[in-house]
């Protein structure tokens, strides 16, 4: 073989080879862009419903909470209204006990009788009626 014929060989050779390289490579780089594509499409996916997952949570959190308040609401009201009972009930005990005291004095002379009992209990600040049914109570228990 003649070195004219050996280098037209060679370089149909490498025309072929280099021709086999660039179709190699234009499909890896259409192989590869189908990969970034398909995996872009599964992370869009993937965020996209984790996205769902994450608002479904938030929204599940605040529905949660707003049901801890209600229930915080309502046992707060719950505590305040046996306060407001509880000082009611020591409000009203303090007054029997009051008008107690009063009726006794009034049984021991200390405010007159009759229209000056009225008179002297009214300016004292105290009932006559309240006053005088519990002087009863006291006289009729004996």
């Amino acid at each position: 073989m003649a070195l004219k014929d050996l280098f037209s060989k060679l370089k149909k050779d490498t025309t072929t080879e280099a021709k086999n390289v660039k179709e190699a490579v234009t499909e890896t780089a259409k192989n590869v862009k189908e990969t970034v594509t398909a995996t872009t499409q599964s992370v869009k996916e993937a965020v996209v419903e984790k996205a769902g997952t994450v608002k479904e949570a938030v929204d599940a959190g605040i529905a949660e909470a707003k049901k801890e308040i209600v229930t915080a609401t309502q046992s707060g009201k719950s505590i305040l209204d046996e306060f407001k009972a509880a000082g009611q009930k020591a409000n009203e005990e303090a007054e029997a006990e009051k008008i107690a005291a009063v009726a006794k004095e009034v049984i021991n002379g200390k405010y007159g009788n009759g229209d000056a009992r009225k008179k002297a209990l009214a300016e004292a600040g105290y009932d006559y009626a309240t006053v005088q049914k519990r002087v009863n109570e006291i006289l009729h228990s004996k």
